[in-house]
């Protein structure tokens, strides 16, 4: 943003021993200053890093007479602004990959070209640079080491030269979410439905916001180990589900991952064992309580699904006939 007048020393005599240049922008002065010519037919004076504007000059000699008359104000001449610079914006697209994305800014000599600086915040260095169209409105950085902050700083340049770099976009850590701190819970409601609940961890400062959870229920045999029987999704925003149709007689486990932009948690701890099993009953007792009366007492099986009837059979001496009451369970 330099402003260069140039003039022609007239041709007299005495000689001009000096110049008076003055500058000024927009109708109003802005600068004066005081030249030696000598003897130089033309001379110049560059007046150096200038507020954007419109400009004009005159000059005026002296000599061993005194001042000579003032010119007439030169053509105008413009001079344009650098372009200003907003914060750029970050966004994850892997865990080590992420994406700088900025707005064009208004100038009044098109933007052209812009600087993307992606700076460790950590290491306080800037990790990469590039230089771009400034049309494309955004760059990746590729083979980053995960799970450090970053940040973006932008400038543009126009015909007028390089403009500021701006400021420091919101700081990112390219880093998963964080392990649940809690297994989930499983409750076995029906003998063909089951409910999971959990709790999605809490964003951490920086690290791009939790998207999906992933809920896997693994069988457990005896003589083997856990297998996967359902893998279900879900958003992160919900902390419950309802599972139906799973294969009765065996017991079940859950556990969780979160996924955000750079990648998946670790799996958290598995709930606690629910069986689907039907209830297994011991031999009950009989005990005569008066001539024609006899008592049966009994256990309640333990599971995680309650028994909720129970049915008595009672026969006589070695007779096939049976006789049945229906009980609450407890």
């Amino acid at each position: 943003r330099d402003v260069c007048v140039s003039w022609v020393t007239p041709n007299c005599s005495p000689r001009p021993t000096g110049c008076i240049v003055r500058l000024r922008k927009d109708f109003q002065l802005f600068h004066e200053v005081t030249n030696e010519v000598w003897c130089q037919p033309t001379s110049a004076h560059v007046f150096c890093d200038v507020d954007p504007g419109s400009y004009q000059a005159n000059v005026y000699f002296v000599n061993e007479n005194g001042c000579g008359g003032t010119s007439p104000w030169s053509s105008s001449v413009v001079v344009h602004a650098t372009p200003n610079s907003s914060p750029p914006r970050l966004s994850a697209l892997s865990g080590t990959c992420l994406r700088v994305m900025w707005d064009v800014p208004n100038s009044t000599l098109p933007v052209t070209r812009c600087q993307v600086l992606l700076v460790n915040e950590g290491l306080q260095r800037v990790a990469s640079q590039k230089y771009k169209p400034a049309f494309e409105c955004q760059c990746d950085f590729a083979d980053l080491p995960s799970g450090l902050p970053y940040c973006a700083k932008i400038r543009f340049s126009n015909g007028a030269g390089w403009g500021e770099v701006s400021s420091s976009s919101e700081l990112l850590k390219l880093k998963v979410p964080n392990r649940a701190m809690s297994p989930p819970t499983m409750e076995a409601l029906t003998a063909n439905c089951m409910q999971i609940r959990w709790k999605t961890p809490q964003d951490e400062q920086h690290v791009p916001k939790v998207h999906s959870c992933e809920v896997r229920i693994d069988k457990l045999e005896i003589g083997f180990g856990p297998s996967v029987e359902k893998i279900l999704k879900f958003p992160a925003t919900q902390t419950e589900c309802f599972v139906n149709g799973l294969p009765l007689g065996f017991d079940y486990q859950a556990s969780l991952t979160f996924t955000n932009a750079v990648g998946t948690s670790e799996r958290s701890q598995r709930s606690t064992v629910v069986s689907l099993c039907r209830p297994k009953a011991s031999p009950p007792v009989l005990e005569c309580v008066g001539e024609d009366k006899i008592r049966v007492r009994w256990s309640i099986p333990e599971g995680s699904m309650p028994p909720t009837a129970c049915h008595v059979w009672v026969k006589s001496g070695f007779s096939e006939r049976l006789s049945l009451w229906d009980h609450d369970a407890a």
